[in-house]
């Protein structure tokens, strides 16, 4: 699957957000990763929202060599719906956490691989 297949399909998938990576913005998918954060956002109350259960809300910083991080970030839905994966490419930001979790890549991975993944295991249904 190319940029154009990941960027098709994540346009009219409505599992995910994508803020500033659709077409013609589509170069952000070619930066290179140096290593990814697993982030699990503190919840110290246990509390949900809008009426909610409790969730566990996490969230994925791919750090690229140039230290533009993209955030791929878990979005809670409904009890019996699919959460939804939103993608930005922001600045590097103070976050919430509980923990994180940092993995090398394998040399040469850009953000369009760490997509094609998640799609390719489902982990966006």
């Amino acid at each position: 699957m190319d940029v154009a297949a990941i960027t098709s399909y994540i346009t009219t998938n409505g599992n995910w957000g994508h803020n500033g990576f659709q077409a013609p913005n589509t170069s952000r998918y070619h930066l290179r990763n140096s290593r990814v954060n697993f982030i699990a956002h503190a919840n110290p109350e246990n509390q949900g929202e809008d009426g909610q259960p409790p969730t566990n809300h996490w969230m994925m910083i791919l750090v690229t060599v140039d230290a533009s991080p993209v955030h791929i970030d878990v979005i809670p839905a409904g009890e019996s719906s699919p959460a939804m994966l939103v993608i930005e490419h922001q600045e590097l930001q103070t976050i919430d956490r509980a923990y994180v979790v940092p993995l090398g890549v394998k040399e040469r991975t850009t953000v369009a691989d760490i997509h094609l993944v998640i799609i390719q295991k489902g982990r966006d249904r």
